[in-house]
């Protein structure tokens, strides 16, 4: 379920890569960003909620 939204800063150059690419590959830009999402590594369990906050120590 996409149900959450994620906004970076990014240079036009890399914004002129991703359109370019994403047209190559005949996806959105949104389609190719979560397809490189997902080839990285299933997170760990304690960094899977990113709302947790951490006492100091």
């Amino acid at each position: 379920m996409k149900d959450k939204k994620l906004t970076i800063r990014i240079t036009n150059f890399e914004k002129r890569q991703l359109a370019q690419e994403a047209e190559r590959r005949g996806m959105t830009q949104s389609e190719l960003i979560r397809s490189l999402i997902a080839r990285f590594p299933d997170p760990k369990d304690s960094v899977q909620n990113s709302s947790h906050t951490y006492a100091a120590h």
